[in-house]
């Protein structure tokens, strides 16, 4: 589910058990960290693609963006992250 054709918030990055990898985008994060407001969900896509500029931290089990970023998903299903500039 994607409500725009580029979303921008925090890309919270899972990979699953298949080798595919889900992607949600939360607008804000909660004071823990965890996401808050999530604004789309990319299930079960072949690869993400990260902007040279994008930085991650650890998420609990997942990485996510150290900030807001734009997230899109082409025709090839990639996930593209990059820098909100």
């Amino acid at each position: 589910m994607t409500i725009t054709p580029v979303d921008k918030g925090y890309a919270f990055i899972k990979n699953n058990s298949d080798g595919t990898i889900d992607v949600l985008v939360a607008a804000t994060l909660q004071a823990d960290g965890n996401p808050d407001k999530i604004v789309s969900v990319h299930y079960n896509r072949p690869a993400v693609d990260l902007g040279n500029a994008v930085r991650t931290v650890k998420a609990g089990s997942m990485l996510r963006t150290s900030e807001p970023t734009l997230v899109r998903s082409e025709a090839d299903e990639v996930v593209r992250i990059r820098v909100d500039r």
